[in-house]
Formats: structure tokens, C-alpha cells, sequence
């Protein structure tokens, strides 16, 4: 035997037993999560339920919208209707302290997906580690929540699988309060 065969052999036996290998690798001990934040003032049921528009410029420069959700929203917020963009569409949700930017269509991305390990981008592990990912159910449709580990930092935000569509909210860097009505508006939001 040569020794390119003979080192050819070691290989194929190293990669063998490193896949057949049945041990399980150790865990990880993540503290285990705390309820999501609620609103301290006012409720979800007492804000102002408004249509979230697409809006399309056509050739001719007429305009075409159609709704893309509902939701409601705090007084004195106001709505960045959708705007076509390729194969995705995105707006925001404008409130006086901070904002939360939406997006759906096929190609929409969002640093979401690293965290939760789904859709177009690479999964981060790192980052996923500093987040918290649970599941709602409501109003017939599921939302996967993200929020930090800490009480600031990092993202917050949502992704809300609604038959026939896909919508991505997410903002960084919220206070606890902010995330608080974060998450108010993401669970109000309906078809």
C-alpha cells in the first residue's frame, strides 16, 4: 500500500467513527424565560384600529393600496403605509418614542431569522443566545415573539404567520416599557 491509500483509510475511519458517535453534546443551561412584558397603562382594546395599506404606483401614476393588516395602535401613533420593493414590501409603525418597521413578501428579510433559524439569512448562534423565542397563538394565526434575555438591548420583535402572509415586525435597542407596548401592538395585529 502507498501511503496516500493508507492515509486515504485513516480518513474514511476517522470520519466514521466521528459520525457514529451517540453522545449527546452537553447541555446548555439557559435561564428559563419570563413572561412577556405587559402594558402597566391602558389597554390593547382601548387604541385606535387602523388598516395597514400596500401601496403600488402604477405605470401611469395612478396609485393602487390594499390592506395588508390591521392593528391597533396607541394615540398619537401613525402608520408608514407599505411600499413595494422588488420582491418584498415594508413600512413602519411611528409612535412618539420609537418605532417598529414591518415587512413581508417572499424576499423579506429581517434579523429575526438568525435568531429563530428560519428563512433567507443564516442562523447566528450567538445572537440567538442573547434572545428569548416564544410561541402565541390568536386570532387564528401564529406569532414566534423575540425579545432580549436582558431588560434592554438587543431585539425585540415578531414574526406573525397569518394564512397567505408572512409579517416581520422588529425593532433594537427598546426599554423594557417600549417592549411592553411592542408586543401590545404585535398581539393586536389581525387579518
Amino acid at each position: 500500500m502507498n501511503v496516500t491509500a493508507v492515509f486515504r483509510w485513516v480518513l474514511v475511519i476517522m470520519v466514521v467513527s466521528v459520525s457514529c458517535d451517540t453522545q449527546e453534546p452537553p447541555a446548555r443551561a439557559l435561564p428559563t424565560p419570563a413572561p412577556l412584558p405587559e402594558m402597566t397603562t391602558g389597554t390593547a382594546e382601548e387604541w385606535e384600529t387602523t388598516d395597514v395599506l400596500l401601496r403600488h404606483v402604477r405605470r401611469d401614476g395612478t396609485e393602487e393600496s390594499q390592506t395588508v393588516f390591521r392593528v391597533r395602535l396607541p394615540q398619537g401613533w401613525d402608520v408608514r403605509h407599505a411600499q413595494v420593493g422588488g420582491d418584498s414590501w415594508g413600512g413602519e409603525l411611528i409612535g412618539e418614542d420609537f418605532s417598529l418597521g414591518y415587512s413581508g413578501g417572499p424576499m423579506a428579510v429581517s434579523e429575526l431569522y438568525k435568531i429563530i433559524g428560519n428563512g433567507p439569512v443564516l442562523f447566528d448562534q450567538e445572537l440567538a443566545d442573547q434572545h428569548i423565542v416564544t410561541e402565541e397563538e390568536g386570532a387564528g394565526f401564529l406569532r414566534t415573539m423575540v425579545r432580549p434575555r436582558g431588560a434592554e438591548g438587543r431585539f425585540t420583535g415578531a414574526i406573525i404567520d397569518m394564512p397567505g402572509r408572512r409579517i416581520l415586525v422588529s425593532k433594537w435597542d427598546l426599554t423594557p416599557d417600549q417592549q411592553a407596548v411592542a408586543f401590545s401592538i404585535i398581539r393586536s395585529i389581525m387579518r
